[in-house]
């Protein structure tokens, strides 16, 4: 299973433009294959990450194989090609 998580906080507005863009991506893959997880970038675990990976630009979103470990980072608005390309590769 990939995972995908994207660290966002409650006023960026890209996050909110690229939403539903995402979300719409994200449901062309059977949910046994890919999950995906928006988080606050300001507050727990989200915080967490951030700190732990030097996030320092919303939204980031991190590309997570079935050991947890990142394969991909992206920076900044996302579109959804890169998305089905970097989740088809993962997926094998």
């Amino acid at each position: 299973m990939v995972k995908i998580v994207e660290l966002t906080t409650p006023d960026c507005s890209v996050c909110k433009m690229i939403a539903p863009m995402v979300a719409k991506t994200v449901a062309e893959f059977p949910a046994d294959k890919l999950s995906f997880f928006s988080v606050n970038a300001l507050e727990g675990q989200g915080k967490a990450l951030a700190e732990k990976h030097g996030v320092h630009r919303v939204p980031t979103f991190f590309f997570l194989n079935e050991a947890n470990e990142v394969t991909y980072r992206h920076e900044g608005a996302i579109n959804p090609a890169i998305i089905r390309e970097k989740v088809n590769a993962m997926l094998g």
